[in-house]
C-alpha cells in the first residue's frame, strides 16, 4: 500500500511545484553580479521553481548570507542585503544590496608564537635581519588598494613563501584575525606565525630506476649540504634535470626527521626517459627546396648526461652534416662545452660553396634572461662562381649574446630580445687578411585582447668590418632577402650588383619589420607583415629613400608543440626588372622572428 500511495504522489508533487521570478538590485559592477548570481540558489537555478512556500523563504534567508559572503570578499564589509518578497500569479523575491564603502588594506602584522627560537637560530646561523617578511615580501599587500578576498588568500601564500626562503622550511599559519575599522574603513591583517628552526640542507640520496650516475645529479643540484635551506633552490633543481630531457618524471622530497644540527635529509626520485633517438625525414622549405634527413642522438654518454649526436640532410640546394658533443656544466653548473664538426655545401645564393669546419665552443648561462656562445673554430671553405674559384683557410672566433625576456622563444606574444653576433675571422695562409662580422637585432612583442593579437617589431643591421670587400670570402659577405627579413625578394639577391647584374655581396645591412599576428582559435593563426631594408658596399648603412627595398605580406600560423609552422606569401613593393617575381612563397618552422 506505501509504495502505491508514493507513486501515486510523486507525480503530484512535481505538479503542485511553485514557480517564481528573482532579481537582484543595487550591484552596480558586472564581475559582482555574476559572482553574486553565481552564489544564490534562487537567482541562479535554471528552473525556476520550488516545492513550497516555506522552502522558498528558507532558501531566500539563505541566500542573503551567500549574498553577503561574496560582498564581504569583494571589500564591503558594510554591505546589507534584504529581500523583498511577492506572491501574486507568481512567486517573486527581489535581493535589494547596498554594499556601503569598498575598505582597503591598513596593517599587516605577524605575530610570532616561536619568536625566541626564531631570534635563537637567526643568531646562531647568522643569518641577515629582518626575520620576517616585509612588504616587498608580500607584493599582494598594498596599502589602501582594495581588500578583496583573493589578495588575502595570496598574502597569506606569500609571507609563508618568504620564510621558508628565509630557511624555516616548516612554517605555517596557525591562526589569522582580520579586522575591519569602520571608522577608517580599512582592513587590518594579523597572523600567527609558527616558523619552526631555521634549517640546513642535509645528505641526499638518488631513487629511482636511472642509469645516470650520481655525478650527474650533483652537477645540477642547486644546494650543497650544509647550506641553508631555500625552496628556490629545489624548484631550480627540478627544473634543472627535467631539462636535461634524460628523465619522464623528476621529484624532490624531504626528509621528516631533522638531525641535531637541524639538517634535512632530501631525496630526488627520478625515472629515466629514453636516452637514445633516431629519426628520418621529408621535407621541403622554400629555401632549399625539398630534401631528406636523418639525425641520431645519445643524450647518456657514459652515464654522465653527456650528448653525442649526428645529423645530415640533402636538399635540391643544399647538403649539410653535423657532428657534436656535449657536455653539460663543464667545470661550473652555468656552462657547457660544446665540440661540432661541420660540413656545408650550397647553390642556392649567386655563387656555390663548400665548407668544413671544426669549433670548440662554450655555452654560459648568465642569467636566466642572458646567455652567451663563443669560442674558436677553424675552416676550410671553398668558393666557386662563373670564372673564378676561391680556396680559404680561416681561423674564427664567433662571440653570440643573446639578451632576452620573451615569454617564449618559438611564439613569443610579449616581452624584448637583443641578439648580437661579433665574429673576428683571419686568413691564416697567403694571402693573409682579417676582418670583422657583425649583425644584431633587436625584437619587441606586445599583446592585446588575451593574446588574440600581437605587434611584432624587429630591427637588424649587419656590417663587415676592415678587410677589402674583394678578399671577403663571398659566403661571408651580407646578402639579404630571406623567409625571415626582406621578404618577397629571391633570397640573396639585395646586394650590390657586378656590371653584369650579378650579386657579389655587401658590406652593411639595415633592415625592419612590423608583423600582425591574429590568433582567433588555439592553434590556427594569420599574420600580415610588412618588411623594408637594403644591402650597401660601405662598412655602416647609409640608407635613403630610393635605396629602400620593401614587401608586404600574409601568412598563417600553426601551432605545434615544437613552434609554429608557417606558411608566407610576400610581394615586393619594388620590383627590379629581370630580378625579382610577382611574389615569392616561404614554407618553414618557427616565426619570423
Amino acid at each position: 500500500m506505501f509504495r502505491v500511495v508514493f507513486f501515486l504522489l510523486f507525480p503530484l508533487n512535481i505538479l503542485l511545484a511553485l514557480p517564481y521570478t528573482a532579481s537582484v538590485q543595487g550591484v552596480g559592477s558586472q564581475t559582482l553580479r555574476r559572482e553574486i548570481i553565481k552564489s544564490s540558489i534562487l537567482l541562479s537555478a535554471q528552473e525556476k521553481q520550488v516545492p513550497s512556500l516555506n522552502i522558498f523563504r528558507l532558501r531566500a534567508k539563505n541566500d542573503i548570507e551567500r549574498i553577503k559572503d561574496v560582498a564581504f570578499y569583494h571589500g564591503y564589509f558594510d554591505c546589507k542585503v534584504e529581500s523583498r518578497m511577492l506572491q501574486n500569479d507568481q512567486l517573486n523575491v527581489t535581493f535589494i544590496v547596498t554594499l556601503g564603502e569598498q575598505y582597503t588594506f591598513g596593517k599587516l602584522m605577524l605575530i610570532w608564537s616561536d619568536e625566541e627560537m626564531v631570534l635563537e637560530q637567526v643568531q646562531k646561523r647568522a643569518n641577515l635581519l629582518p626575520i620576517g617578511p616585509q612588504i616587498a615580501d608580500a607584493p599582494s599587500f598594498q596599502p589602501n588598494a582594495p581588500a578583496l578576498g583573493n589578495k588575502i588568500q595570496a598574502i597569506e601564500r606569500e609571507v609563508v613563501t618568504a620564510l621558508q626562503s628565509r630557511s624555516f622550511a616548516f612554517t605555517k599559519i596557525i591562526a589569522k584575525k582580520l579586522t575591519a575599522d569602520r571608522a577608517t574603513k580599512t582592513l587590518d591583517i594579523a597572523f600567527q606565525i609558527q616558523t619552526g628552526p631555521m634549517i640546513v640542507f642535509g645528505p641526499t640520496t638518488i631513487v629511482g630506476k636511472t642509469k645516470v650516475e650520481p655525478e650527474f645529479f650533483q652537477a645540477r643540484q642547486a644546494w650543497s649540504e650544509g647550506q641553508l635551506y631555500s625552496p628556490h633552490l629545489i624548484e631550480q633543481t627540478e627544473s634543472s634535470l627535467l631539462k636535461s630531457g634524460l628523465f619522464r618524471s623528476v621529484q624532490v622530497e624531504e626528509g621528516t626527521t631533522l638531525s641535531d644540527d637541524w639538517a634535512l635529509p632530501m631525496k630526488i626520485q627520478a625515472s629515466d626517459s629514453k636516452h637514445r633517438s633516431i629519426s628520418f625525414g621529408l621535407s621541403y622549405m622554400t629555401t632549399y627546396g625539398a630534401g631528406i634527413s636523418a639525425s641520431w642522438e645519445n643524450r647518456n654518454v657514459q652515464g654522465l648526461g653527456r650528448k653525442l649526436s649526428a645529423q645530415a640532410a640533402i636538399w635540391q640546394r643544399q647538403r649539410s652534416a653535423t657532428l657534436s658533443y656535449t657536455i653539460p656544466h663543464f667545470r661550473s653548473y652555468k656552462q657547457d662545452l660544446l665540440y661540432i664538426l661541420e660540413y656545408d655545401a650550397q647553390n642556392y645564393l649567386p655563387f656555390t660553396s663548400s665548407a668544413i669546419k671544426a669549433s670548440i665552443l662554450l655555452n654560459r648561462r648568465l642569467a636566466r634572461w642572458a646567455n652567451i656562445l663563443l669560442g674558436p673554430s677553424v675552416e676550410r671553405l671553398e668558393s666557386k662562381k662563373i670564372l673564378s674559384h676561391q680556396l680559404y683557410h680561416l681561423f674564427k672566433f664567433p662571440v653570440h649574446l643573446r639578451l632576452s625576456s620573451a615569454d617564449s622563444p618559438v611564439d613569443p606574444t610579449s616581452g624584448l630580445t637583443l641578439n648580437l653576433r661579433l665574429t673576428p675571422s683571419w686568413q691564416y695562409l697567403e694571402p693573409r687578411f682579417s676582418y670583422l662580422m657583425h649583425s644584431s637585432s633587436l625584437s619587441g612583442y606586445q599583446s592585446f585582447a588575451d593574446n588574440l593579437v600581437t605587434l611584432a617589431l624587429r630591427l637588424g643591421m649587419a656590417n663587415v668590418f676592415d678587410a677589402k670587400k674583394q678578399t671577403i670570402p663571398l659566403p661571408d659577405r651580407v646578402f639579404g632577402g630571406s623567409e625571415n627579413a626582406l621578404r618577397g625578394y629571391r633570397r640573396g639577391s639585395i646586394s650590390p650588383l657586378n656590371k653584369e647584374g650579378e650579386p657579389v655581396g655587401g658590406r652593411s645591412m639595415l633592415t625592419a619589420s612590423f608583423e600582425i599576428r591574429l590568433r582567433p582559435q588555439k592553434h590556427l593563426g594569420w599574420v600580415a607583415f610588412y618588411d623594408i631594408g637594403n644591402v650597401y658596399n660601405e662598412q655602416m648603412p647609409r640608407p635613403t629613400d630610393r635605396s629602400l627595398l620593401q614587401s608586404l605580406g600574409l601568412g598563417v600560423r600553426y601551432a605545434t608543440p615544437i613552434g609554429p609552422i608557417r606558411f608566407d606569401i610576400a610581394f615586393p613593393l619594388q620590383r627590379r626588372r629581370n630580378i625579382d617575381s610577382i611574389f615569392q612563397i616561404y614554407f618553414s618552422i618557427g616565426q619570423a622572428f
